[in-house]
């Protein structure tokens, strides 16, 4: 009997382990966009940029994708105003960029 406590101790830690790890990962869309610009070698400290991340981080998933239209906005003036050329595709591949990091917030 001794045998099953322990493997049943074991079972229930590994779990909530696996639980911890996952919600430590999950983080807001900003974030998950920052990090997306930041692979691309884009990234910078720019205030306007953080603000804007932490907005679509405190507004959720749900709120970015209703409203992806002005984050683009916001993002593509960011990257201008940083000396960024953004090609005629800009709107379409800001969109792409604010799909992906919605899906890996959630």
């Amino acid at each position: 009997m001794p045998k099953i406590s322990v493997l049943i101790a074991v079972i229930t830690l590994c779990l909530t382990s696996l639980s911890f790890e996952r919600s430590v990962l999950a983080q807001g869309p900003g974030t998950e966009m920052t990090q997306i610009i930041n692979r691309m070698g884009l990234g910078s400290d720019c205030g306007r940029c953080q603000a804007l991340a932490n907005e679509m981080d405190q507004n959720g998933s749900a709120w970015v994708l209703q409203n992806r239209n002005y984050i683009a906005q916001r993002t593509i003036s960011n990257a201008e105003n940083l000396g960024h050329r953004m090609g005629p595709v800009r709107r379409a591949g800001v969109r792409a960029m604010i799909r992906t990091a919605v899906r890996r917030s959630r």
